[in-house]
């Protein structure tokens, strides 16, 4: 849920769309009875004024560091760089979006 809330963090998310995306084919009668100890948990990690969750959730990290975006934003600027044919600009953004990359989405602990 905590991932998907942060690449979803700039707009607001329905409760059942969250849902649909943590269990598939969630029962809709019990969406709140499941959400709501999730959304309670981040709350407690991350602060109350962090996850507004009533009616739909979204998650506020104002001064979060994404890695994900960090690494599309690199490859922009590096595309732009070699465009440009200035190899040494390219450099940089290259190596950030290198690193990311080779850490893998969402690694499993232990594998």
């Amino acid at each position: 849920m905590f991932t998907y809330l942060v690449l979803n963090r700039h707009r607001q998310v329905p409760r059942d769309e969250l849902a649909e995306a943590l269990w598939r084919s969630p029962d809709s009668a019990g969406i709140n009875a499941r959400l709501n100890p999730l959304i309670s948990k981040l709350r407690h990690v991350f602060g109350p004024d962090t996850v507004d969750g009533r009616v739909t959730v979204q998650l506020h990290l104002p001064d979060a560091w994404i890695d994900l975006e960090a690494s599309v934003e690199a490859i922009h600027r590096a595309e732009s760089a070699v465009a440009q044919q200035d190899w040494s600009r390219a450099w940089g953004p290259v190596l950030v979006a290198l690193f990311v990359a080779e850490r893998g989405f969402l690694p499993w602990p232990g594998c």
